[in-house]
């Protein structure tokens, strides 16, 4: 089967489209990594916070530790019991 030669037209559209494939790619590679590299950090973080509520659920004691949380993590996104589950 013969190849049909494509119009010179089409050859400069695709040599277009092509680079910006290619850009494109390496733009969300780009993105991929930095998501990942937030990601750990993210994960870091949250690890430290339950590491640091769990030293404070010893020190605080029986029957204070949820009067502290409550006033201490007020935040909604601060959840203590499941940060510093054992």
């Amino acid at each position: 089967m013969k190849s049909k030669a494509l119009v010179p037209e089409a050859n400069a559209q695709l040599r277009e489209l092509a680079t910006e494939i290619q850009d494109r790619y390496a733009l969300c590679e780009q993105e991929w990594q930095t998501a990942a590299e937030h990601a750990q950090a993210t994960l870091e973080h949250a690890q430290a916070v339950g590491e640091s509520l769990i030293a404070a659920k010893k020190l605080a004691g029986h029957g204070r530790w949820e009067s502290w949380s409550g006033q201490t993590c007020r935040s909604r996104s601060i959840r203590p019991n499941a940060y510093a589950a054992e």
